[in-house]
């Protein structure tokens, strides 16, 4: 008897611990993937993203390995999954919101020079728009266990708390746009829109005007907070759009970023266009166009734009059919928003938890698809595996290599920055994974320039140009190597290339006033033409350094009126 019941007891146990090791073989891969957020390295620079980058391309890997096991053999299982994404998101962002406080209350460093708040990010944006996406899943949550008052339901509305507390101090308006669209959608699933309008029936259509010019307030005083910001962005995307719709079916190379496409477009649109001052003023050099769906239009044209709104438009389709989808369908709303604002996609803990929110809200397709006993289901998903793991596994390798390269290249500039350019162009020479960092490429360039090794400056900075940095600096850079090298036509078009690109900027000026100046290409017309533009262009940011070239282009006119 004593036999027969241990048995059973063991069989309970064994079927006990199967089932936990199932949630743990579910568990894990969430976490792996979620916590690429926690992964940082304060001995880079904060903007170095390739240990982020690293982390997500193996745990994806694993992730969407085990995963597929799961829905190909226990889809039952899948039942589970959002919950376990639901909460794991809520409660990361629950800690990020903790951190960023800690940040304000400075018992914690942020990521920037400039900014007192940034979580475990590198800017308020981002970390901003990261809060404003699990703000909705805590909503629904707290919603969701309202009546029973359980610990989620504490739990959810501490997190919701803490967010509101973290929010308006990262001064993000995409992100307080995303924020509050995403929960006034979760609400309205909630309660539904009947009761509001109900409300106004009632208390009068006052009610109604008084939260339209609420709202248009509020729109208005977002943008004139940061105008200049505002604008900045409008000017990126009428470029970016111009230089699209050129060409709406061209993919760019895999191998040319955004920052070396905009930077020729910018050119070419204010060579073509002319510029106004205030379009000068506002003008910069951005390496993401702040709108993902501008981006990926410019980068990859129709199709590629085309693919990336149908993901996102099915994943909302699919969670907003589930019934217990609110918080998914808010969140994936709120992360559409920053993106027509922001760049998130480009954010290794972004893209984390924006994939496990779109394969969640694809499980109850997932599993009517295996009830239907088809092999070419089964084939899909193993040629998806093995397509994201030849992916992921490519990610890996480069990002495994720039990880690796950052940090000597952290120790290594310091001669650069020291001016022991020889030592520093030959230790630059070995960081292999570091020649798609534009940066890099930068500092090895001029080095190569300062030891007197211009046909190489002249390959490394030519190329960095056309693919990886659309910064002006790097014409003047070429431009200074042509002059160097005594091809003075060239020199002078790198120069006026500059002035075009970025319009607000003296140092190509000043550049050329030097060039005018040089005896072997005298041009007494010209000289003074670009020393006037010099001595009277009023400067975005004054600096000692303006003032040095404002005066050294007066002794250059001393002694031109010397001469003549």
């Amino acid at each position: 008897m004593e036999k027969g019941r241990i048995k059973e007891l063991l069989k309970i146990h064994v079927a006990l611990f199967l089932r936990r090791l199932w949630n743990y073989l579910l568990l894990f891969p969430i976490v792996a993937v979620a916590g690429v957020i926690l992964v940082t390295d304060r001995g880079v620079p904060p903007d170095c993203l390739a240990k982020q980058w690293e982390w997500l391309s193996v745990s994806g890997m694993i992730a969407c390995g085990t995963l597929a096991l799961i829905a190909l053999f226990l889809p039952k299982k899948l039942n589970r999954l959002p919950r376990f994404v639901i909460w794991t998101l809520i409660l990361l962002g629950g800690l990020e919101a903790v951190y960023g406080l800690l940040q304000i209350f400075g018992v914690l460093e942020s990521n920037h020079s400039l900014f007192a708040l940034t979580g475990t990010f590198y800017n308020p944006g981002p970390y901003s728009g990261y809060l404003a996406m699990v703000l909705p899943l805590a909503i629904d949550e707290a919603m969701r266990h309202y009546r029973r008052k359980k610990m989620a339901y504490y739990a959810a509305l501490v997190v919701v708390a803490l967010i509101l507390c973290v929010l308006p101090a990262g001064m993000s308006r995409a992100a307080w746009l995303a924020a509050g669209a995403s929960s006034l959608y979760v609400l309205d699933r909630w309660y539904g829109w009947h009761t509001c309008l109900g409300a106004i029936q009632k208390r009068g259509i006052m009610i109604l005007l008084t939260g339209l010019i609420t709202l248009a307030a509020a729109v208005g005083g977002m943008y004139l907070m940061k105008k200049d910001s505002a604008d900045g962005r409008l000017l990126i995307w009428r470029v970016a759009l111009n230089e699209a719709l050129k060409s709406p079916f061209e993919i760019q190379d895999g191998d040319v970023n955004f920052s070396a496409v905009y930077g020729e477009a910018q050119e070419d649109y204010f060579s073509e266009h002319g510029y106004t001052e205030s379009e000068e003023r506002i003008a910069g050099t951005p390496d993401f166009a702040f709108n993902e769906y501008i981006q990926m239009f410019l980068m990859g044209g129709v199709i590629a734009l085309t693919l990336m709104v149908c993901v996102i438009g099915s994943a909302f389709y699919f969670s907003c059919k589930r019934s217990n989808g609110g918080g998914t369908s808010g969140a994936l709303l709120s992360a559409s928003i920053f993106a027509f604002f922001s760049y998130p996609f480009h954010i290794p803990a972004f893209v984390a938890a924006f994939a496990l929110l779109v394969f969640i809200s694809f499980v109850d397709y997932f599993r009517y698809l295996h009830k239907q006993s088809n092999p070419f289901v089964r084939l899909g998903w193993i040629i998806s595996v093995v397509i994201i793991s030849i992916v992921s596994r490519s990610v890996y390798i480069k990002n495994a290599s720039e990880s690796r390269d950052i940090s000597r290249w952290v120790q290594v500039r310091l001669l650069y920055h020291s001016g022991a350019y020889a030592a520093a162009a030959a230790s630059y020479q070995e960081l292999t994974g570091m020649f798609r960092n534009a940066d890099f490429r930068f500092e090895y360039g001029r080095s190569l320039y300062k030891i007197g090794k211009y046909k190489e400056a002249k390959e490394v900075l030519d190329y960095t140009l056309k693919h990886y940095s659309g910064d002006p600096m790097i014409l003047n850079l070429l431009g200074q190597v042509a002059q160097a090298m005594g091809d003075y036509v060239e020199a002078e078009e790198y120069f006026l290339r500059s002035t075009c690109r970025l319009p607000g900027r003296i140092y190509p000026y000043y550049l050329l006033v030097r060039l005018y100046a040089d005896p072997e290409y005298y041009h007494p017309k010209r000289l003074r033409e670009m020393a006037e533009i010099v001595l009277t262009k009023e400067p975005k940011v004054h600096s000692t350094a303006i003032e040095q070239m404002k005066k050294e282009v007066e002794k250059i006119l001393e002694k031109f009126k010397t001469v003549s």
